[in-house]
C-alpha cells in the first residue's frame, strides 16, 4: 500500500465520526437515490477492504469501519422512513442515527384522530389535532407541518409523532 493511500485512510478514520451521511458519501444535502447510488459506488471503490488486498490487519479493520459507515449512509439516504428520521436528527445536530431499524407500518387513519391523547404539552396537543384535521382534508404537507411542530413542542421525544412523520415520508 502506498504511504499516501494509508495516510488518506487514516485521515478518513479520524474524521468519520464527525461527518453526516451526506458528507460521508460526498453528495448534496438532499440527494436523489441515483446520486446516492453513484456516490456509494465511488466510496466503495476507495474504502471496501477487498479493494486493498495488501493492507495489513490494522488497516483492514480501519477500512471495515469506514466502509460500514458508508454503507450506513447509503442505507439511510435511500430508505424513505430512515431518511425522514435522519432529516429530523440532523436538524437536532446529530451526526448519525441511533436506531437504524425501519419503522413499523402506521395506519394514519387509525392513529391520527387520537394522537393528541399521547401528547404531553398543550402546543403538541393542539398541533396534533390540527394535523388530524389536515390529514382528513387530504392536506399531506399541512399534516407534516403540524406533526413537526407537535414534535418540536414535545422536545423531539415522542415516538408516536415520529412514527406518523415517518409513515408520511414513506408514502411519498
Amino acid at each position: 500500500m502506498h504511504p499516501s493511500e494509508f495516510t488518506r485512510i487514516l485521515d478518513w478514520d479520524a474524521q468519520i465520526d464527525h461527518l453526516g451521511y451526506e458528507e460521508i458519501l460526498g453528495v448534496a444535502p438532499d440527494p436523489s437515490t441515483e446520486d446516492c447510488r453513484a456516490a456509494y459506488h465511488r466510496f466503495a471503490e476507495c474504502f471496501h477492504p477487498d479493494m486493498h488486498p495488501a493492507a495489513d490487519e490494522q488497516t483492514r479493520r480501519i477500512l471495515c469501519r469506514i466502509f460500514q459507515r458508508g454503507a450506513e449512509a447509503y442505507r439511510v439516504l435511500t430508505h424513505g422512513a430512515l431518511r425522514a428520521r435522519w432529516s429530523f436528527a440532523k436538524s437536532q445536530g446529530h451526526r448519525r442515527l441511533d436506531d437504524l431499524t425501519p419503522p413499523q407500518e402506521v395506519d394514519l387513519t387509525q392513529v391520527l384522530p387520537d394522537l393528541h391523547e399521547q401528547c404531553r404539552s398543550a402546543g403538541a396537543i393542539l398541533e396534533s389535532k390540527m394535523a388530524a384535521k389536515a390529514f382528513a382534508r387530504g392536506d399531506l404537507p399541512g399534516t407534516v407541518e403540524h406533526l413537526a411542530r407537535a414534535l418540536a413542542y414535545e422536545g423531539g421525544a415522542s415516538l408516536e409523532l415520529i412514527g406518523c412523520l415517518e409513515a408520511l415520508a414513506a408514502d411519498k
